[in-house]
């Protein structure tokens, strides 16, 4: 026997995929289920959607509307994405439910075949004036929302009573603390793939279903927020540096090559011959007040890695508003974090954040490449480094003015 609610679902599923060519693309992946639980409105695991009693007490645009909203939470991976930036703490998925639904919930008001709920989320709620003139609405992503609701809720050191702490902001702000339609649990996956592959499968849905959207439609009024797989920054961070500071074959235009010889070829080949010596990399620590010590142990173990795998001899300087220490590490057996613990290795620095000074003794040092490793905060100047440089950040939504940058989460402590 059918499920009378769950036809009603369905024939609300079928009304939303007419009125939106890209969501139909992406709808259809995702199951869903009716519960008679009169404790919740709907909620979302990652995987399906479940709708409770409460559902029922909405009109029928307004029930499109939170179908909507739940199915956009699966496709965005929010679920997988609270388990990397908000970790295991309750309060802190309260506050990452906040601010994906503020994400989804501004574009969807703004289409007209759907009927917005009163007690829906929304950034004037929680987001201050003057930083939306800044910053429009449709620019933020829910990592970058988070990040400044963890500020603006300004959380206690302690993490006894954490959680209420954030129910009493939300009540404050008039939000509905029981309202969390994210289930996370540290158990939880999406399907049977890492988090990661499954980003990388709904992002290309979603990019394919944009595509075929309608002009002003639903995905593209979201595309800041399409998932992305997390960037595997030391892999690119070690190819970037290889051909820079490994032993390279030079070609020697003065001698044949041996195949030459041995096949008496009327065409020329040059010999080839190994570069001698080992080539430098110039590092630059950011040392200013806003990096703190696990981050900069984080980055004291990337360096170490590096000079490991490739011997390279590395001109480190650590600098916040001007360079604080300078010293050449050699590979000479020590590694980079017995050094350091040693003290023969030393960062210093605690002030604000200029990178024009490092960047010109990384210039005068005669490196093959230069890498910052930093949060991105700070005077860029007008200083340019005069070789391949690469800016390794903390902060996925800053860029740089010249230099590649690569992006290290800094909640994965891995």
């Amino acid at each position: 026997m059918k499920n009378p609610r769950l036809e009603e679902i369905q024939t609300l599923a079928r009304y939303c995929i007419t009125k939106s060519p890209g969501f139909a693309a992406i709808a259809l992946w995702v199951p869903y289920h009716v519960s008679d639980d009169d404790g919740f409105v709907a909620y979302t695991d990652g995987q399906k959607i479940v709708f409770g009693a409460k559902f029922w007490e909405y009109s029928r645009l307004e029930q499109a509307f939170i179908f909507v909203h739940e199915v956009l939470h699966v496709a965005f991976c929010h679920i997988a994405r609270a388990r990397k930036i908000a970790g295991h703490s309750g309060a802190h998925h309260s506050i990452w439910n906040i601010a994906t639904d503020a994400i989804i919930n501004e574009s969807l008001r703004a289409m007209p075949w759907l009927e917005t709920p009163q007690d829906g989320i929304f950034f004037e709620k929680i987001v201050d004036e003057n930083t939306l003139e800044n910053q429009a609405a449709s620019t933020w992503s829910a990592e970058a929302l988070y990040l400044y609701l963890l500020e603006k809720i300004a959380l206690p050191n302690s993490r006894e009573g954490l959680e209420e702490w954030v129910r009493d902001w939300m009540r404050k702000n008039g939000l509905d603390p029981d309202n969390c339609d994210l289930r996370v649990g540290a158990g939880d996956s999406s399907g049977n793939l890492s988090d990661d592959v499954a980003a990388r499968i709904w992002n290309s849905r979603l990019m394919r279903a944009q595509a075929g959207d309608r002009a002003g439609g639903l995905l593209r009024r979201l595309s800041q927020d399409f998932p992305v797989a997390k960037t595997p920054w030391p892999q690119i961070l070690r190819a970037f540096l290889q051909d820079a500071i490994l032993p390279r074959s030079l070609e020697n235009w003065n001698r044949p090559s041996r195949r030459t010889l041995a096949n008496n070829s009327e065409i020329f080949e040059p010999a080839t011959t190994r570069e001698k010596g080992i080539r430098k990399v110039a590092i630059a620590v950011d040392t200013s007040g806003s990096i703190d010590d696990e981050t900069l142990r984080r980055f004291a173990s990337e360096i170490e890695q590096i000079q490991r795998r490739s011997g390279c001899e590395i001109y480190l300087l650590s600098a916040d508003a001007a360079v604080q220490t300078e010293q050449i590490v050699k590979n000479d057996g020590k590694s980079f974090l017995q050094k350091l613990q040693s003290g023969q290795i030393e960062f210093k620095g605690g002030g604000g954040t200029m990178f024009g000074p490092a960047i010109q003794k990384i210039n005068e040092s005669g490196a093959n490449v230069g890498l910052y490793l930093t949060d991105m905060f700070g005077d860029f100047g007008t200083e340019k480094p005069k070789m391949p440089f690469l800016w390794c950040s903390i902060s996925p939504n800053e860029t740089a003015p010249f230099g590649r940058v690569i992006y290290l989460d800094p909640l994965d402590t891995k």
